[in-house]
């Protein structure tokens, strides 16, 4: 019990500064996020036991808890920590559930699907427009934080297999498996990759993917 006091007192932020945090300021966000990442962080490892899952989870705990700050009772401001909790407890459930939906959306597809045909248009020009795959690809590939760009640009831009984006990139295999699942996954939601890659409709008007 006295191990736990003396946490929350440490991660405890003055009342001053959640009322301004629920307002939107941008300061007070980062002296919260600043004061409660021990407990986030708790969170996710109990969770997910890959260290870059983990940042993840925490990334998205912390975007949900900003959206969601309007609805932190002024008056009870004092039960934050108990909020926090929660809140990142029931993201990485739906983080969880959501990883489910994917792998089994792709458990009867070939994760490459999408590399291979990003690597097709340099081969064909005649059935897409160079210039506006390479500006879709870049526009996507530049909402990536630094290590997921480069393994796009490894295995959805260069064609590498796993096993070479794993030695260049000092990756474990399994990570490099999983980020290219996610990766194809969130290409395919892209509504500009979808039409220059020609993903949406294939002969006869049925779903590519």
């Amino acid at each position: 019990m006295g191990s736990e006091a003396r946490m929350r007192t440490e991660l405890a932020v003055e009342r001053e500064v959640l009322a301004r945090f629920r307002s939107g300021e941008g300061q007070a966000f980062t002296e919260v996020m600043r004061a409660y990442a021990g407990l986030v962080r708790a969170v996710s490892r109990g969770f997910f036991r890959d260290a870059f899952r983990q940042e993840e989870a925490m990334q998205e705990i912390w975007l949900l808890a900003y959206h969601q700050r309007e609805r932190l009772d002024p008056e009870r401001l004092d039960e934050f920590e108990g909020w926090l909790r929660v809140l990142a407890r029931r993201r990485c459930i739906d983080l969880l559930r959501r990883e489910r939906r994917i792998q089994a959306r792709e458990t009867s597809q070939d994760p490459g699907q999408l590399g291979e045909r990003a690597a097709v248009p340099a081969e064909q020009p005649g059935q897409l427009e160079l210039a506006e795959v390479q500006a879709a690809l870049q526009e996507f590939q530049a909402r990536l934080r630094p290590a997921w760009r480069a393994f796009f640009e490894l295995c959805f831009i260069q064609g590498k297999d796993c096993a070479e984006a794993a030695r260049q990139l000092a990756l474990g295999r399994i990570r490099c498996k999983y980020m290219k699942r996610v990766l194809a996954a969130r290409a395919r939601r892209s509504p500009r990759l979808r039409r220059v890659l020609g993903l949406d409709v294939g002969a006869g008007g049925a779903p590519h993917v």
